[in-house]
């Protein structure tokens, strides 16, 4: 008699590997990071963000900003799957050797306001966006 075959074991999938960083908070999508950009030597702009992570993914928005002293930016992704692809290829990285490097984590945004398309923010899906506030209307003088 022919001994019966061993039982398989439970088949685990290999995960690929950890994630160092916190999966996106509760009330966000997960499609925003936020990007602190610290050793700054050269000045941070949307466009410089926009060709780093386009290496990675596509983005749609990003937005560059000061925070108590701080250079930092939000970018937006198409997918929560694409903001976790930039976050896990380009945490610690640096833009310019040895400065400018990347601190990314989740933001709790679902969503960036991008106003206007000029080098601190731009959003990539309505390029008629105006590059700066609208200058107002000459005041009309009566009759």
């Amino acid at each position: 008699g022919g001994g019966g075959g061993g039982g398989g074991g439970g088949a685990r999938v290999p995960r690929e590997k950890t994630a160092p960083s916190k999966p996106p908070p509760p009330g966000s999508d997960g499609t925003v990071l936020l990007v602190t950009i610290i050793n700054v030597v050269y000045e941070v702009t949307a466009d410089m963000l926009s060709q780093v992570f386009e290496m990675v993914v596509p983005i749609t928005k990003v937005a560059v900003f000061m925070k108590m002293g701080k250079t930092q930016a939000l970018v937006k992704f198409n997918t929560p799957e694409d903001a976790t692809a930039a976050l896990t290829r380009l945490q610690g990285e640096n833009i310019y050797t040895a400065c400018n490097t990347l601190h990314l984590q989740y933001s709790n945004l679902s969503d960036i306001t991008v106003r206007y398309n000029n080098e601190k923010s731009r959003d990539f899906n309505d390029p008629t966006l105006p590059s700066g506030p609208e200058a107002p209307p000459p005041p009309t003088h009566p009759p």
